[in-house]
């Protein structure tokens, strides 16, 4: 953390919420280290409230080091109405934003919840489609706040084939079965971008990771600010992420407890999907994550092989089925 002691921060600048005391914040858990942040745990000694706060690294050459926990603080406030009243489905509770040096750290309630994707390791099949339904509900709900669905778009098709050929092209044209997917992405592109959909409002880094539950309550976790997209950009990397995820089991029963999971998610989100635009989407997501793994050190090139291109090809398969 650079140097950053968050006890400190808290203890001189921010009072519990609960029982207003100040100075009181007590470690409750050890802090984890995320790629860009760091989480932290604290308790009041006064009353034992609890609260988590998301401290961004600190880059001594950025002047506004903190702008994006700002935003994502902004974001959690400008969201409390749409989940308001409401208990099964919610954000984090905002509490408050420090800027301290070039950190910015984000306080918010703590939810005593945790990843979907662990927590569906515990649970039967019907538990697994009940979770994996109220998710997509979530996102549904989240694409109503403040959602742009009188406003008609496409997919950006040329942009996203841009993007991959310029990125990643000379790493595809290297192996035969990402050029096979490369090509299917752009000849199915060509026909998807004829298509128009609802503007929503989209989470922009929606996963099973990031959102927590219990057995009563859905809480979204990384909102990114307010931006209006097509919605399979939020449906295709939590399908694909939900794939690459352990939900428990091993061989036939591992695919049927996946296969089960995408089912509810969609059902739970409700509207009526385009499939082939949202394997299409897919496809474009994991020929990045494939891209992305392979341009960084030789660990990450053995995770491109043996995880991200399995998903490319499982993706394309997927999408040559519906052409």
């Amino acid at each position: 953390m650079s140097g950053l002691d968050i006890s400190q921060a808290l203890n001189t600048r921010f009072a519990c919420a609960q029982c207003h005391a100040n100075a009181q914040w007590v470690w409750a858990a050890r802090p984890m280290a995320r790629q860009n942040s760091s989480i932290h745990r604290l308790q009041c000694a006064q009353c034992g409230a609890q609260i988590v706060a998301k401290a961004s690294r600190g880059r001594a050459t950025d002047s506004d080091g903190c702008a994006e926990v700002r935003e994502e603080y902004e974001t959690l406030c400008a969201l409390q109405p749409v989940f308001a009243g409401c208990a099964r489905y919610g954000t984090l509770e905002p509490l408050g934003f420090l800027a301290v040096a070039d950190h910015g750290v984000m306080i918010t309630g703590l939810f005593p919840g945790e990843e979907l994707d662990r927590h569906a390791r515990k649970l039967n099949a019907t538990g697994v489609y009940v979770a994996f339904q109220s998710a997509g509900v979530w996102l549904r709900k989240l694409h109503g706040a403040g959602g742009g669905r009188d406003v008609r778009q496409g997919l950006e098709v040329g942009k996203r084939i841009d993007y991959l050929e310029a990125t990643y092209g000379s790493a595809f044209a290297a192996d035969r079965k990402l050029r096979s997917a490369c090509e299917l992405f752009a000849r199915v592109g060509r026909d998807v971008d004829t298509l128009a959909m609802d503007g929503v409002r989209i989470h922009g880094d929606f996963k099973p990771s990031n959102m927590l539950c219990n057995a009563t309550r859905y809480v979204g976790l990384d909102i990114q600010r307010a931006t209006t997209g097509a919605a399979v950009y939020d449906l295709a990397p939590f399908v694909n992420h939900l794939w690459l995820a352990n939900l428990g089991g091993i061989g036939a029963r591992a695919r049927r407890r996946h296969e089960l999971a995408e089912t509810a998610f969609l059902a739970g989100f409700g509207d009526a999907v385009d499939m082939r635009a949202l394997r299409w989407a897919q496809l474009y997501f994991s020929l990045c994550y494939w891209g992305g793994y392979r341009r960084r050190g030789a660990l990450d090139a053995v995770i491109a092989r043996w995880k991200m291109l399995p998903l490319v090809e499982k993706t394309a398969a997927r999408l040559r089925a519906l052409t």
